[in-house]
């Protein structure tokens, strides 16, 4: 990489190049951390940098000045207050929520121009928090949003436990706010919503792909310490795309082709007729259910149910007396 950053020109240089560091937890392994942006800023001097974090934050009172030297991102894993963050627990079965805690309201203290511009969070969704409770949590305590996912199934020990643990589809649809349904239509079906200039731009005919799966390398790139290579930081190690080695980078684009092409020839048919095709965020990868060969997807949509979320959410308005800003 450092051989091709140094080979771009001024005229097609971007304003900043990404690179994350991952786990696992990376503040146990800090050494490396500072190895790596040692090396690059000692063999790089015409790009900008911008580095970021994923961490549990039990440690980040040891290495904060750096990372505040280093102008880090940082992504604080973390599901809510201590009920609602109760699943994420040390070796020796003691919840971290008091350390985080503390080390955060440390940071806020300290540093609160960083802590304000540099320090997001990424709530994951289970049995004991809600997404109402986990904004309002947030928002209460540091004056923030966090980001909430589904919890994912990939690298998972014991299926039971997990399944245990997750939050059912029941749950999650009562927390939906009553005009989601009609933003989503507005979204998908009106015809004049872009996420971009580009997107304006282009009236080219898109091709359809099913599930939410990003396609390999379209986004980003995790390398592990291990030298293999994963399409994010998410999935697991059972999907690799490739290796680095002494010699260059190795990929089978073969062994790729067929593993997507598999799962998507498998879903196309049930995507093709779900609503939600558009905005879906299901990736496979992030759960081993999706190769069973008769798993169906739990959030399969029919557009035929569509107008009438589309009915209850305008009667749901009109009881309210809410305008919509829509």
């Amino acid at each position: 990489m450092i051989t091709k950053w140094n080979n771009i020109t001024p005229r097609n240089l971007k304003k900043y190049f990404y690179i994350g560091f991952h786990g696992g937890e990376p503040l146990l392994n800090m050494p490396l951390v500072q190895r790596i942006i040692d090396y690059i800023e000692e063999n790089v001097s015409h790009i900008n940098f911008l580095y970021s974090m994923t961490t549990n934050g039990t440690l980040l009172n040891k290495h904060i000045e750096y990372l505040v030297e280093k102008n880090f991102l940082l992504n604080i894993s973390m599901d809510g207050d201590m009920k609602m963050n109760s699943y994420r627990i040390y070796n020796n079965g003691n919840e971290i929520y008091n350390d985080l805690f503390s080390n955060l309201k440390k940071i806020q203290t300290k540093y609160p121009g960083f802590f304000k511009e540099n320090v997001e969070f990424i709530s994951v969704q289970n049995n004991r928090n809600t997404d109402e409770g986990i904004l309002t949590y947030f928002d209460k305590e540091f004056g923030k949003t966090s980001e909430i996912h589904p919890l994912s199934s990939s690298m998972i020990a014991n299926y039971d436990k997990w399944n245990s643990m997750r939050r059912k589809n029941e749950e999650i649809e009562g927390e939906e706010s009553f005009n989601d349904n009609l933003f989503e239509y507005m979204r998908l079906f009106s015809g004049n919503f872009y996420t971009n200039y580009r997107s304006l731009l282009d009236t080219s005919r898109k091709e359809f792909t099913p599930t939410g799966t990003c396609i390999p390398f379209s986004l980003r790139v995790f390398v592990t310490v291990r030298k293999t290579i994963l399409s994010c930081e998410r999935v697991g190690f059972d999907t690799v795309l490739g290796k680095v080695t002494d010699g260059g980078v190795e990929i089978d684009y073969e062994k790729i082709a067929n593993l997507y092409n598999n799962i998507f020839d498998k879903f196309k048919s049930q995507c093709k007729n779900c609503y939600k095709k558009e905005s879906c965020v299901i990736c496979f990868l992030l759960d081993k259910r999706y190769f069973e060969e008769n798993f169906t997807c739990e959030n399969y949509y029919p557009i035929g149910q569509l107008k009438k979320c589309i009915e209850e959410s305008l009667s749901a308005l009109r009881k309210k007396e809410i305008p919509t800003n829509i």
